[in-house]
């Protein structure tokens, strides 16, 4: 491995394109994707040279990065998805505490909560959330 940045790939008429999404530091791992309605992609990932859990999304040409939480050693096993509106919602493990957390972004803020101490969210109700099935 030459270096521990994160980067994403797209193929595009049997051509690969590769970007530099984040290389302040060892990022990129525990990563999970999603695309919006518009096609545009966003990733959850860990950054292990400051323990946070973080969100890039693109929109056009440019990749806008967010430090979602940094209290302690947070972000491992990201689990990226993004509701109706394509508010991102991440699911990941907080090292520090040994706690599964829930983080939604709605507006320009991120709210957090910890849903399990034990990591595990079966049974977890979420404000705004349906059931499935």
């Amino acid at each position: 491995m030459t270096n521990s940045d994160l980067k994403y790939a797209l193929k595009s008429g049997g051509i690969w394109t590769l970007e530099t999404v984040d290389a302040a530091g060892n990022v990129g791992q525990y990563t999970s994707l999603a695309i919006d309605a518009q096609k545009n992609p966003s990733i959850s990932y860990y950054d292990v040279t400051n323990g946070d859990l973080k969100y890039a999304a693109k929109s056009g040409a440019t990749w806008k990065i967010e430090t979602v939480d940094a209290a302690g050693n947070v972000g491992q096993h990201t689990s990226l998805a993004l509701d109706a509106q394509g508010n991102p919602r991440i699911c990941y493990y907080d090292v520090t505490n040994g706690d599964l957390r829930y983080a939604v972004k709605l507006g320009t803020g991120w709210t957090i909560w910890t849903i399990d101490g034990g990591g595990d969210c079966r049974g977890i109700r979420f404000p705004g959330a349906r059931r499935p099935g």
